[in-house]
């Protein structure tokens, strides 16, 4: 739930998600092998996350990119590929409307705690924001 949270912005659901680990917290902390799931949520809303919106017309452009997300373990990174033409996703994610590509290359928004860093096209740029945490 808190992932879906970022994915969309609807921080209601990180809200939601909170409330119900801290309604099952004692369950959990008497029993922490029972919950695994659990506290991987704990973890999630704990940690400092990523939220990466990369957008580009198409995903052969964007692959470099994707492929520097994936090139390592990023449990607390969330990414989204976004195409301007995708009508679609403004239902799911309204807050996309405002990014956009500079000079038409794909370009990438990383954000922390739902702040982001400037955009950038250049993908050693991208790769350099990407491992700052």
């Amino acid at each position: 739930m808190i992932k879906l949270s970022r994915l969309t912005g609807r921080y209601d659901l990180e809200e939601r998600a909170h409330d119900i680990l801290k309604a099952f917290s004692g369950s959990i902390s008497a029993s922490p092998f029972s919950h695994a799931y659990s506290l991987m949520a704990l973890m999630y809303e704990k940690e400092k996350g990523q939220e990466v919106v990369i957008v580009s017309d198409s995903y052969e452009k964007a692959a470099p990119f994707i492929e520097k997300i994936n090139e390592e373990f990023r449990p607390f990174t969330v990414s989204i590929l976004y195409d301007p033409k995708d009508t679609v996703l403004y239902e799911i994610a309204p807050f996309i409307k405002s990014y956009s590509a500079i000079n038409g290359k794909t370009t990438a928004y990383v954000c922390e705690n739902h702040s982001c860093k400037a955009p950038v096209s250049d993908l050693k740029e991208f790769c350099s924001i990407l491992n700052e945490v």
